[in-house]
């Protein structure tokens, strides 16, 4: 009984071990000669382009998590993306704030459907999928998004496959 015991209580701190355990995506400065795909400047960090490396050849200017960073929209303007993943979900670099609506444009750059998800970052449960969007292959959507709080934080999630460009204001 008493190995049972200590077979249990191992097995207890290996998981609260496991879960938390910090996961990162590795950088690279290798760009992808693409003339369609439009490097943008990674506003607050540095004056060159942060890119991730899937490990599959593919160069996104997104993140592969949820945001924790703040761009306040009122202050800093319009937020600028793109970003290409073949299996990946990609999400914008920043938490969106300061106004009750945003206008969206996103250009589709690939031959599928893109999928595109409006997000509200909740601090105690699961974000919340306020709107989602599919961009037809090839188009442009404008849509503007209403009956927000200028208070919560925002953020666009892009579901693979994907190769898009746009911005959020």
């Amino acid at each position: 009984m008493r190995k049972l015991s200590v077979s249990v209580m191992l097995i207890a701190i290996f998981a609260v071990l496991v879960s938390l355990t910090t996961v990162s995506a590795q950088e690279s400065s290798e760009v992808k000669n693409d003339d369609e795909l439009e490097v943008l400047e990674n506003v607050g960090e540095s004056h060159e382009p942060a890119y991730v490396d899937e490990g599959k050849g593919e160069i996104s200017l997104l993140g592969l998590g949820v945001p924790s960073n703040i761009w306040n929209i009122s202050s800093k303007g319009q937020y600028d993306f793109s970003g290409s993943a073949q299996s990946s979900t990609l999400y914008t670099n920043y938490l969106l704030t300061g106004q009750s609506s945003y206008s969206v444009r996103i250009n589709n750059l690939r031959n599928d459907t893109l999928r595109v998800d409006l997000m509200q970052k909740n601090d105690f449960c699961f974000d919340s999928n306020v709107r989602t969007w599919n961009v037809s292959p090839g188009a442009n959507l404008f849509s503007t998004q209403t009956g927000l709080s200028s208070s919560n934080n925002y953020y666009l999630r892009f579901h693979a496959p994907s190769n898009f460009s746009g911005h959020i204001r």
